[in-house]
């Protein structure tokens, strides 16, 4: 989708981003780096790369009819945190990624589910890793291959 030849996002926003391919769909995951967060601190206020990589998404979506679902994930923290509200926060994530495709131009009716998965899903060993907090953007098998 880039002109002549070049990405039409950074190489920075790309260090965020693995994709995998699941009986679900295709799978695009937006995850934190040690030094760049998706998100400021412990809120739902996306930093800037969240929105460069949501508008990219929106128009790479365009040229499919697929339904997409968006998941919020966070890492764990320590019992210290007693009140770390994983599930709001999680599903606030979610929430916003979805507002930004849409502000991307995703039509609403595509998006089939915002959910969050709070600290219950890490995807490395260390439940307390950065890497843990992430958006997966789920665009969805069709039914017709579904079956």
């Amino acid at each position: 989708m880039g002109q002549g030849g070049e990405s039409m996002v950074s190489d920075q926003a790309l260090r965020h981003v693995i994709t995998r391919l699941t009986d679900e769909g295709l799978v695009i995951e937006l995850f934190d780096l040690p030094d760049v967060s998706l998100f400021q601190g412990d809120t739902d206020l996306p930093n800037p790369v969240v929105g460069e990589l949501a508008s990219v998404l929106a128009r790479l979506f365009a040229i499919v009819e697929n339904a997409v679902a968006v998941e919020g994930h966070l890492s764990a923290k320590s019992l210290l945190h007693v009140d770390y509200p994983v599930w709001s926060l999680s599903t606030g994530r979610a929430e916003q990624m979805r507002l930004m495709l849409e502000v991307g131009g995703l039509d609403p009716q595509r998006i089939e589910r915002v959910t969050g998965g709070g600290d219950r899903d890490p995807v490395v060993q260390d439940a307390t890793a950065p890497r843990n907090n992430r958006l997966e953007v789920i665009l969805l098998r069709s039914e017709r291959t579904r079956t």
